[in-house]
């Protein structure tokens, strides 16, 4: 005999004066669960990217002492807010480690730059010191040696700004020892269809060597300027630029610098410090004329 309630069914059994009873619960159906959804890292998938602003970009400066065989010393800065900005007329064009600057000649004043205060160079034994305050943010002082006093090779050398647009900054570069230039030889004739090879000896590592080879027109003025590590002894000066060049005369020029650079805000500022190479014989300035064909 089976007797029924709401949501359970028993039946009773009787056997050898034994009764067993036996239950099963009619249970209700629950409701679904939700469906999980999945994460991020197992469908390979990220959150959108929130909207977060561009990191500033990064803008250009640059403090150079160089001084010259008969004992004068120029200081020249520059501060860029675009590091790609050239003089209005001017164009660019680079291969390797040179870059070919051609402008209407004369040139006009380099657009974008901006100012750092004073800027100061000082260092040598006894110790030189020399100021510049810009004239329209345009930074250049040639001074001549005081007597008894130069900037000499491993002489570090301090430059320092006391901050505008550029933040103050300050920072050191050694003076180098001078290279000597071995080639091409001065006064010679040279073919703008090939790469012009340039050589030196006693280039110093962390010093650069920087060689310009300038010509002119009516209209233009062109110029070619290269670095190379001066420990390498050699360097070539492509023809890529070298074929921009008019024909006929063209002055070159080479420069031995230390380099160093810091950091001022947002501005990436290198520091060198220099003078003319030397000839092979290490007697006078490496400077002259070369006729190219």
């Amino acid at each position: 005999m089976a007797k029924r309630w709401t949501g359970v069914s028993c039946l009773a059994f009787g056997a050898f004066g034994v009764a067993a009873l036996a239950c099963s619960a009619e249970a209700t159906t629950p409701p679904p669960s939700p469906t999980p959804q999945p994460s991020a890292s197992s469908t390979g998938t990220t959150d959108p990217p929130k909207n977060e602003p561009a990191p500033e970009a990064r803008k250009s400066g640059e403090v150079r002492l160089l001084t010259y065989f008969g004992g004068e010393a120029l200081v020249r800065a520059k501060f860029m807010a675009d590091p790609k900005a050239l003089p209005p007329g001017c164009t660019s064009q680079k291969s390797g480690s040179c870059e070919l600057l051609d402008c209407e000649s004369p040139a006009a004043a380099r657009a974008g730059l901006v100012g750092a205060g004073q800027v100061e160079v000082y260092g040598g034994t006894p110790s030189v010191s020399i100021t510049v305050d810009p004239q329209s943010n345009v930074y250049a002082a040639t001074k001549p040696a005081p007597v008894g006093k130069s900037f000499v090779p491993a002489t570090r050398v301090v430059v320092r700004a006391t901050g505008g647009e550029v933040p103050a900054f300050d920072g050191t570069v050694d003076f180098p020892t001078l290279a000597k230039m071995t080639g091409p030889a001065l006064g010679a004739k040279v073919g703008r269809g090939a790469d012009l090879a340039l050589e030196w000896t006693g280039g110093a590592a962390g010093a650069v060597m920087e060689v310009e080879l300038s010509g002119r027109t009516a209209e233009r003025a062109l110029k070619v300027t290269c670095q190379y590590p001066a420990e390498a002894g050699t360097g070539k000066l492509p023809t890529a630029l070298l074929a921009k060049l008019p024909a006929g005369n063209a002055e070159i020029a080479s420069f031995t610098y230390g380099k160093g650079s810091v950091a001022a805000g947002p501005f990436d500022v290198a520091t060198l410090a220099g003078s003319e190479s030397l000839t092979q014989a290490g007697d006078a300035p490496w400077a002259g004329r070369l006729t190219l064909e």
